[in-house]
């Protein structure tokens, strides 16, 4: 698990009647379908075969100064940078990392 993550149980309220229900899946299983999921409010053993649904959640934001701005998406790499990374021709962005700009000048 990686820095500033920690795993929670998934959980829903149900509607109506406002009661948390907690999600078990399949044994197992990495990335379980809705329908395979079991709901259960606390308490309740959803059985053999079952374990708990758990997803990391992160506990602590980015860093200060790590975001570089509004991102766009290369012309011809298809790659995504900063547009601070980019040249803008025409209407279409061209990055400088992968030096797809350079075509620009031929």
């Amino acid at each position: 698990m990686g820095f500033g993550l920690t795993l929670n149980q998934v959980s829903r309220v149900e509607e109506g009647t406002g009661i948390e229900l907690f999600a078990w899946k399949p044994e197992g299983s990495i990335d379980p379908m809705e329908e395979e999921l079991v709901w259960l409010a606390e308490g309740i053993d959803p059985g053999v075969g079952y374990e708990e649904y758990e997803m990391a959640f992160s506990v602590q934001g980015t860093r200060p100064g790590v975001n570089k701005g509004p991102w766009a998406t290369c012309y011809v790499c298809r790659y995504d940078y900063p547009i601070s990374q980019m040249v803008k021709y025409r209407g279409r962005y061209y990055c400088r990392p992968q030096k797809c700009y350079e075509d620009l000048a031929k």
